[in-house]
């Protein structure tokens, strides 16, 4: 995943921040109004290590606030994502296995975004801590099971390129990635790395 992120990279000297998001003549946009809000957000990520089997592609919903603490530009933020999958497969035996998987991230950092000028696209960027909590269940007909699950802590990052709308909305879309230690339950034992894709729905206020 290495090449879509080195080409955000190249595009955030290439697109501009909207004025309106930093105050304009449009009566849409306050003038001077600081970078605060909140983002929700829906995409795929995939998890790195082989050994979450078929549960390495999950949906996960996501929820982020931004502040501005006069840092520009730099901002802090900080959310929660929450990502699931399930998968069924029979044995051999005939035997209806049933794995499901839930993975938490609390993630709190900084967030870069400059300013250009009036221009249609604002690319930004993110770094910071992660916590992450991965619940695992793997069930057969002749013997349920409970619950696993591990806790560990990494680092993420993200890129993207946002779009804004009226009235202080935006949407975006956005490259996310977390690096980390280990987790281990009765189903595997696996690190937490993973790549994400997300639609970003941003409400500034």
């Amino acid at each position: 995943m290495r090449s879509p992120a080195l080409l955000l990279c190249l595009l955030l000297p290439a697109c501009g921040h909207p004025e309106a998001w930093r105050g304009s003549s449009d009566p849409r946009w306050p003038r001077h109004d600081p970078l605060r809000g909140v983002e929700t957000s829906i995409g795929r990520q995939v998890l790195a290590d082989p050994a979450y089997g078929d549960l390495d592609t999950l949906t996960v919903l996501g929820i982020e606030f931004v502040e501005d603490y006069g840092l520009h530009p730099f901002y802090l933020e900080g959310g929660l994502h929450y990502g699931y999958d399930r998968a069924r497969r029979r044995l051999p035996t005939g035997e209806r296995v049933t794995s499901e998987l839930s993975r938490f991230e609390f993630t709190a950092g900084l967030r870069l975004e400059p300013y250009f000028g009036r221009l249609s696209l604002s690319p930004y960027a993110g770094l910071g801590a992660a916590l992450v909590l991965v619940k695992a269940d793997l069930d057969t007909e002749a013997d349920p099971q409970g619950d696993d699950s591990d806790s560990t802590v990494g680092a993420y990052w993200k890129l993207g390129l946002a779009l804004p709308l009226n009235y202080g909305s935006h949407i975006a879309l956005e490259l996310r990635g977390v690096q980390g230690g280990l987790i281990s339950t009765e189903a595997f034992d696996a690190d937490i790395d993973a790549t994400m894709l997300a639609l970003v729905f941003g409400f500034r206020r």
